[in-house]
């Protein structure tokens, strides 16, 4: 289900983050930039190759301002780390042509050995090595396109 709501779906590793504030001044995003290892499903409209780097949005972040560090958090929506490698289903936004994470798009921490939902207060952790849970994914992303293609929406 996630692929199929998703623009995009990657393997990725994080490099820096740089926080915003918002226009109204209200609340916090941080842009990151990811390094695309493996596209489980592209976005027709903007296509993503591995070894290309995106930038994904998602709220809150910790920035200086007059002085003082301001921290905003997603309390729904554990951090991202930089370094740290992650499945990513997303939503792509062509006013800025980055991607956006959050409020029910799904991120997955991945090592080796275990993996870690980014929203567990929404959805029950399930314990899973990366293998499998790529799988799944990849699984996931080929029944999506083939939903796809045959409703004739994009892909």
């Amino acid at each position: 289900m996630l692929a199929a709501q998703s623009d995009l779906v990657v393997l990725g590793k994080t490099g820096a983050g740089t926080a915003h504030m918002t226009a109204d001044k209200d609340f916090l995003y941080t842009d990151w930039n990811f390094r695309v290892e493996e596209v489980l499903k592209s976005n027709a409209n903007s296509p993503v190759y591995s070894g290309a780097t995106i930038l994904v949005t998602r709220p809150g972040g910790k920035l200086q301002v007059s002085g003082r560090t301001v921290y905003a958090t997603c309390g729904d929506f554990l951090d991202f780390a930089a370094g740290q490698e992650y499945l990513l289903y997303l939503r792509f936004v062509p006013e800025t042509g980055a991607y956006a994470i959050g409020g029910g798009w799904g991120a997955f921490e991945v090592s080796p050995s275990a993996t870690k939902r980014l929203d567990p207060f929404n959805y029950p952790e399930r314990k899973t090595d990366k293998d499998t849970l790529l799988k799944t994914a990849r699984d996931g992303a080929a029944i999506s396109g083939k939903f796809l293609r045959r409703s004739g929406g994009a892909q």
